[in-house]
């Protein structure tokens, strides 16, 4: 029966061609660092696709705003759309080697609350960062000189050097790949990974442009590029 429905709904859009406008939502970060490096594959194969990317940090309203595909990264709380799990992501300590080469490379988790850290004034649950503590967890409450609450803005003044900063994988997977970035204390991290999905409305007739593109971010991100 569901090889029956997706049948119907190809002949019903275009004979299973992908065509058409697909808006497509997520994060700024992801945006950035990992779909605009593939997109251009993704047009070669549907030509007749035209792509919108809307990258923002805040949650929107899918059916009011029009949007087809919302890339969301967290748990996800409306149950009342479909969603397919693209991967996970996991956030990482680093600094430039410039940083440590001046200020010195802290030793010990302790370490941290003595070092100029990157901090958000506007989410300060993020200045809390979880570690290991044989069974237990330990937070620590970091504090700096710079206050941003950004994180592309955030990896930014990391590469500068101006501090020590906790950003997602998929943000920083590169800068350290590239050694612009070193990780800190990684073992000892007591972050729990959070899943990443591929959201869109429940259909009976979904255009084949969203489950096209579905598909090829599964394809793309399995395994997780920015994994280290």
């Amino acid at each position: 029966m569901g090889e029956i429905a997706q049948l119907e709904s190809r002949l019903s859009d275009g004979r299973g061609t992908p065509h058409g406008l697909l808006r497509v939502t997520t994060s700024l970060a992801f945006t950035t660092h990992q779909l605009a490096p593939v997109i251009s594959e993704f047009l070669a194969r549907h030509p007749r696709i035209e792509l919108e990317l809307l990258p923002t940090d805040r949650v929107i309203d899918m059916i009011e705003e029009g949007v087809d595909i919302a890339i969301r990264i967290g748990r996800l709380a409306d149950t009342s759309f479909m969603a397919r799990k693209i991967g996970e992501d996991k956030r990482l300590i680093c600094a430039s080697p410039a940083y440590l080469a001046r200020y010195g490379t802290p030793r010990t988790p302790q370490d941290l609350v003595r070092h100029r850290c990157i901090v958000s004034r506007e989410r300060a649950y993020l200045n809390r960062w979880a570690f290991k503590a044989g069974s237990d967890v330990q937070e620590i409450e970091v504090t700096g000189p710079l206050a941003v609450s950004e994180g592309e803005a955030q990896l930014q003044m990391a590469l500068q050097g101006v501090g020590i900063v906790r950003l997602t994988r998929l943000t920083v997977a590169q800068a350290v790949r590239e050694g612009k970035l070193l990780s800190l204390f990684e073992a000892q991290s007591a972050d729990s990974g959070v899943p990443i999905h591929a959201v869109y409305p429940h259909r009976r007739h979904l255009p084949s442009k969203v489950p096209a593109f579905v598909d090829f971010l599964i394809e793309k991100f399995t395994p997780p590029p920015w994994e280290i």
